[in-house]
Protein backbone atom coordinates (compact mmCIF):
# COMPACT_ATOMS: atom_id res chain seq x y z
CA UNK A 1 0.00 0.00 0.00
CA UNK A 2 1.43 3.32 -1.16
CA UNK A 3 0.49 6.57 0.75
CA UNK A 4 1.89 8.62 -1.66
CA UNK A 5 -0.11 9.98 -4.64
CA UNK A 6 0.36 9.59 -8.10
CA UNK A 7 -1.14 11.35 -11.01
CA UNK A 8 -1.30 10.89 -14.80
CA UNK A 9 2.00 10.26 -16.11
CA UNK A 10 0.59 9.76 -19.58
CA UNK A 11 -2.79 11.07 -20.21
CA UNK A 12 -3.34 8.92 -23.07
CA UNK A 13 -2.23 6.00 -21.97
CA UNK A 14 -4.63 2.61 -21.81
CA UNK A 15 -5.48 1.97 -18.42
CA UNK A 16 -4.81 -1.18 -16.13
CA UNK A 17 -5.76 -1.28 -13.02
CA UNK A 18 -3.30 -3.46 -10.77
CA UNK A 19 -4.79 -5.43 -8.35
CA UNK A 20 -4.11 -3.07 -5.67
CA UNK A 21 -5.23 -0.02 -3.97
CA UNK A 22 -2.60 2.60 -4.39
CA UNK A 23 -2.59 5.97 -2.81
CA UNK A 24 -4.03 7.85 -0.02
CA UNK A 25 -6.01 10.96 -1.00
CA UNK A 26 -8.16 12.12 2.06
CA UNK A 27 -8.85 10.34 5.18
CA UNK A 28 -10.22 10.67 8.75
CA UNK A 29 -9.26 8.95 11.56
CA UNK A 30 -8.51 9.02 15.66
CA UNK A 31 -4.99 8.18 15.86
CA UNK A 32 -5.74 7.55 19.79
CA UNK A 33 -8.26 4.72 18.83
CA UNK A 34 -6.58 1.37 19.71
CA UNK A 35 -7.31 -0.96 16.74
CA UNK A 36 -8.86 -4.29 17.62
CA UNK A 37 -8.43 -7.24 16.41
CA UNK A 38 -10.02 -10.55 16.25
CA UNK A 39 -9.31 -13.91 15.42
CA UNK A 40 -10.42 -15.48 12.16
CA UNK A 41 -9.72 -18.74 11.31
CA UNK A 42 -6.68 -19.47 9.39
CA UNK A 43 -6.28 -15.59 8.93
CA UNK A 44 -5.03 -15.43 12.07
CA UNK A 45 -5.48 -11.85 14.18
CA UNK A 46 -7.48 -9.08 11.92
CA UNK A 47 -9.39 -6.56 12.07
CA UNK A 48 -12.50 -5.90 10.69
CA UNK A 49 -13.46 -3.57 8.29
CA UNK A 50 -16.76 -2.07 5.76
CA UNK A 51 -14.89 -1.56 2.20
CA UNK A 52 -17.53 0.48 -0.11
CA UNK A 53 -17.00 1.21 -3.93
CA UNK A 54 -19.36 3.53 -6.04
CA UNK A 55 -20.56 1.31 -9.32
CA UNK A 56 -18.52 0.74 -12.05
CA UNK A 57 -18.94 3.79 -15.55
CA UNK A 58 -22.19 3.23 -16.91
CA UNK A 59 -23.95 4.50 -20.25
CA UNK A 60 -28.39 5.18 -21.25
CA UNK A 61 -29.14 1.94 -21.36
CA UNK A 62 -30.49 1.58 -25.37
CA UNK A 63 -34.04 -0.15 -23.89
CA UNK A 64 -34.35 2.93 -21.91
CA UNK A 65 -34.77 2.80 -18.37
CA UNK A 66 -32.26 3.04 -15.22
CA UNK A 67 -28.61 3.57 -17.01
CA UNK A 68 -25.94 0.40 -17.46
CA UNK A 69 -22.54 -0.48 -16.96
CA UNK A 70 -20.54 0.82 -20.29
CA UNK A 71 -18.25 -1.48 -21.40
CA UNK A 72 -15.46 0.05 -19.63
CA UNK A 73 -17.56 -0.46 -16.53
CA UNK A 74 -17.94 -4.35 -17.33
CA UNK A 75 -14.67 -4.27 -17.28
CA UNK A 76 -14.07 -2.52 -14.54
CA UNK A 77 -15.80 -4.78 -12.51
CA UNK A 78 -14.15 -7.84 -13.58
CA UNK A 79 -10.94 -6.41 -12.07
CA UNK A 80 -12.44 -5.94 -8.29
CA UNK A 81 -11.19 -9.50 -7.37
CA UNK A 82 -7.77 -9.09 -7.94
CA UNK A 83 -8.18 -5.53 -6.48
CA UNK A 84 -9.71 -7.30 -3.14
CA UNK A 85 -7.20 -10.46 -2.94
CA UNK A 86 -3.90 -7.75 -2.81
CA UNK A 87 -5.53 -4.69 -0.57
CA UNK A 88 -6.38 -7.71 1.91
CA UNK A 89 -2.96 -9.37 1.89
CA UNK A 90 -1.14 -6.41 3.02
CA UNK A 91 -1.09 -5.13 6.17
CA UNK A 92 -2.39 -1.48 6.43
CA UNK A 93 -2.37 1.46 9.30
CA UNK A 94 -5.58 1.25 11.28
CA UNK A 95 -5.82 2.87 14.77
CA UNK A 96 -2.16 3.64 15.17
CA UNK A 97 -1.11 -0.40 14.02
CA UNK A 98 -0.36 -2.16 11.52
CA UNK A 99 -2.88 -4.80 10.57
CA UNK A 100 -4.36 -7.15 8.40
CA UNK A 101 -7.80 -6.50 7.42
CA UNK A 102 -10.13 -9.40 8.16
CA UNK A 103 -11.78 -11.30 4.92
CA UNK A 104 -14.95 -10.67 3.08
CA UNK A 105 -17.77 -12.28 4.49
CA UNK A 106 -20.60 -9.91 3.44
CA UNK A 107 -21.13 -8.48 0.02
CA UNK A 108 -24.15 -5.66 -0.03
CA UNK A 109 -25.43 -4.01 -3.14
CA UNK A 110 -28.84 -1.27 -3.87
CA UNK A 111 -31.39 -3.98 -4.68
CA UNK A 112 -31.87 -4.36 -8.59
CA UNK A 113 -35.38 -5.56 -8.64
CA UNK A 114 -38.60 -3.77 -8.26
CA UNK A 115 -39.28 -2.99 -4.67
CA UNK A 116 -41.43 -0.95 -2.24
CA UNK A 117 -39.27 1.93 -2.56
CA UNK A 118 -38.39 1.83 -5.93
CA UNK A 119 -40.42 0.30 -8.69
CA UNK A 120 -37.60 0.94 -11.18
CA UNK A 121 -34.04 0.44 -9.44
CA UNK A 122 -30.62 0.32 -11.79
CA UNK A 123 -28.68 -2.53 -11.88
CA UNK A 124 -25.36 -1.00 -11.68
CA UNK A 125 -24.06 -1.25 -7.89
CA UNK A 126 -25.27 -5.28 -8.06
CA UNK A 127 -23.45 -5.43 -11.27
CA UNK A 128 -20.32 -3.57 -10.21
CA UNK A 129 -19.87 -6.05 -7.53
CA UNK A 130 -20.78 -9.24 -9.07
CA UNK A 131 -17.33 -10.54 -10.06
CA UNK A 132 -16.28 -10.44 -6.88
CA UNK A 133 -19.14 -11.39 -5.38
CA UNK A 134 -18.54 -14.90 -7.45
CA UNK A 135 -15.63 -15.31 -6.85
CA UNK A 136 -15.50 -15.68 -3.50
CA UNK A 137 -18.76 -17.37 -3.58
CA UNK A 138 -20.82 -14.85 -1.59
CA UNK A 139 -24.55 -14.04 -2.64
CA UNK A 140 -25.00 -10.77 -2.70
CA UNK A 141 -27.53 -9.17 0.01
CA UNK A 142 -30.01 -6.51 -1.81
CA UNK A 143 -32.30 -6.76 1.38
CA UNK A 144 -31.38 -6.34 4.91
CA UNK A 145 -32.59 -8.71 7.80
CA UNK A 146 -35.51 -7.00 7.69
CA UNK A 147 -36.56 -7.55 4.57
CA UNK A 148 -36.17 -4.13 3.58
CA UNK A 149 -34.69 -3.68 0.16
CA UNK A 150 -31.15 -1.73 0.12
CA UNK A 151 -31.44 1.52 -1.96
CA UNK A 152 -30.27 4.87 -2.68
CA UNK A 153 -32.04 6.58 0.34
CA UNK A 154 -31.81 3.54 2.40
CA UNK A 155 -31.22 4.75 6.01
CA UNK A 156 -27.69 3.58 8.04
CA UNK A 157 -29.11 4.03 11.22
CA UNK A 158 -27.62 3.25 14.45
CA UNK A 159 -29.01 -0.62 14.31
CA UNK A 160 -28.50 -0.99 10.69
CA UNK A 161 -24.69 0.25 10.96
CA UNK A 162 -24.60 -2.31 14.06
CA UNK A 163 -25.48 -5.31 11.44
CA UNK A 164 -22.80 -4.16 9.04
CA UNK A 165 -20.20 -6.32 10.84
CA UNK A 166 -22.17 -8.46 13.36
CA UNK A 167 -19.57 -8.40 15.23
CA UNK A 168 -18.01 -11.31 13.25
CA UNK A 169 -14.43 -11.47 12.05
CA UNK A 170 -15.36 -11.33 8.66
CA UNK A 171 -15.34 -7.59 6.45
CA UNK A 172 -18.15 -6.52 4.24
CA UNK A 173 -18.03 -4.72 0.81
CA UNK A 174 -20.71 -2.70 -0.14
CA UNK A 175 -21.10 -1.13 -3.85
CA UNK A 176 -23.54 1.52 -3.91
CA UNK A 177 -24.57 4.81 -5.99
CA UNK A 178 -23.61 8.29 -6.14
CA UNK A 179 -26.79 10.10 -4.47
CA UNK A 180 -26.56 7.25 -1.86
CA UNK A 181 -23.10 8.04 -0.80
CA UNK A 182 -22.95 11.83 -1.09
CA UNK A 183 -25.96 13.39 -3.06
CA UNK A 184 -25.23 17.44 -4.56
CA UNK A 185 -28.10 19.77 -4.09
CA UNK A 186 -29.02 19.10 -7.38
CA UNK A 187 -29.04 15.37 -6.63
CA UNK A 188 -31.62 15.83 -3.74
CA UNK A 189 -34.17 16.70 -6.63
CA UNK A 190 -34.05 13.77 -8.16
CA UNK A 191 -37.10 11.18 -7.78
CA UNK A 192 -37.63 8.02 -6.89
CA UNK A 193 -41.10 6.68 -6.69
CA UNK A 194 -42.29 10.06 -7.37
CA UNK A 195 -40.47 11.57 -4.38
CA UNK A 196 -37.28 13.69 -4.23
CA UNK A 197 -34.57 12.54 -2.91
CA UNK A 198 -34.31 15.19 -0.04
CA UNK A 199 -38.16 14.10 1.28
CA UNK A 200 -37.08 10.96 2.38
CA UNK A 201 -34.78 12.37 4.89
CA UNK A 202 -31.77 10.09 4.57
CA UNK A 203 -28.12 10.34 5.65
CA UNK A 204 -26.09 9.41 2.88
CA UNK A 205 -24.04 6.70 3.81
CA UNK A 206 -20.45 8.51 3.75
CA UNK A 207 -21.67 10.58 6.19
CA UNK A 208 -23.43 8.40 8.64
CA UNK A 209 -20.44 5.49 8.99
CA UNK A 210 -17.58 7.49 10.16
CA UNK A 211 -17.91 9.25 13.86
CA UNK A 212 -16.73 12.05 12.07
CA UNK A 213 -19.25 12.88 9.51
CA UNK A 214 -16.48 14.82 7.78
CA UNK A 215 -14.14 12.47 7.70
CA UNK A 216 -14.87 11.64 4.29
CA UNK A 217 -16.64 14.15 2.93
CA UNK A 218 -14.60 17.39 3.99
CA UNK A 219 -16.24 19.98 6.44
CA UNK A 220 -17.72 21.96 3.34
CA UNK A 221 -19.79 18.74 2.40
CA UNK A 222 -19.03 19.57 -1.09
CA UNK A 223 -17.53 16.30 -1.86
CA UNK A 224 -18.47 13.71 -4.94
CA UNK A 225 -17.96 10.14 -4.87
CA UNK A 226 -15.81 9.01 -7.57
CA UNK A 227 -15.93 5.72 -9.45
CA UNK A 228 -12.45 4.73 -8.82
CA UNK A 229 -12.35 5.62 -5.20
CA UNK A 230 -12.12 3.22 -2.28
CA UNK A 231 -13.77 3.80 1.39
CA UNK A 232 -12.39 2.08 4.13
CA UNK A 233 -13.92 2.22 7.37
CA UNK A 234 -12.88 0.43 10.65
CA UNK A 235 -13.05 0.42 14.47
CA UNK A 236 -16.70 0.20 14.63
CA UNK A 237 -18.07 1.71 18.31
CA UNK A 238 -20.34 -0.98 19.69
CA UNK A 239 -22.72 1.44 20.70
CA UNK A 240 -23.28 3.97 17.79
CA UNK A 241 -22.38 1.64 15.29
CA UNK A 242 -20.02 4.12 13.78
CA UNK A 243 -16.27 3.94 12.49
CA UNK A 244 -13.38 5.32 14.20
CA UNK A 245 -11.53 4.82 11.28
CA UNK A 246 -12.09 6.38 8.01
CA UNK A 247 -10.30 6.65 4.93
CA UNK A 248 -10.19 7.00 0.77
CA UNK A 249 -8.37 5.48 -1.43
CA UNK A 250 -7.55 5.69 -5.14
CA UNK A 251 -7.66 2.93 -7.27
CA UNK A 252 -4.64 3.58 -9.32
CA UNK A 253 -3.80 1.83 -13.08
CA UNK A 254 -0.82 1.49 -15.03
CA UNK A 255 -0.37 0.93 -18.43
CA UNK A 256 3.39 -0.76 -18.09
CA UNK A 257 3.33 -3.68 -15.68
CA UNK A 258 3.26 -1.51 -12.43
CA UNK A 259 6.24 1.30 -13.63
CA UNK A 260 4.35 4.37 -14.03
CA UNK A 261 1.03 4.51 -11.86
CA UNK A 262 -1.96 6.61 -11.96
CA UNK A 263 -5.39 7.19 -11.89
CA UNK A 264 -8.13 8.90 -13.64
CA UNK A 265 -11.26 10.57 -11.48
CA UNK A 266 -13.56 8.68 -14.09
CA UNK A 267 -12.48 6.08 -16.36
CA UNK A 268 -13.14 7.75 -19.82
CA UNK A 269 -15.90 7.35 -21.72
CA UNK A 270 -13.82 6.73 -24.96
CA UNK A 271 -11.59 3.66 -23.68
CA UNK A 272 -11.96 0.81 -25.13
CA UNK A 273 -12.69 -2.28 -22.81
CA UNK A 274 -9.65 -3.96 -24.15
CA UNK A 275 -7.54 -1.34 -22.94
CA UNK A 276 -8.51 -2.06 -19.43
CA UNK A 277 -6.66 -5.16 -18.63
CA UNK A 278 -5.35 -7.11 -15.61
Amino acid sequence: MMESRLTAARTGAALVIAGVVLGLTACGSSSSTKSVTKEAGAAGACTPAVMVVRHAEDKANPDGGADILSEVGIAHAKLYPKLFEKYLAKTHGIGGAEVTVCPIGKIIAIDPKANAVNPSPGTNPFNTIDPLAKSLGLTIKTQDAGGVSYSTVYNWNTARRKTLLDGSSTSTVIAWDKQGLNPSADDLNKKINNQTLRSYGYTPLLQTLPTDKTAIIGSSGYFTPQRTDLYVFALQDPTTGKFGFAKRYKQQFSDDNGVTWYYRENLSSTDKPNDVKT
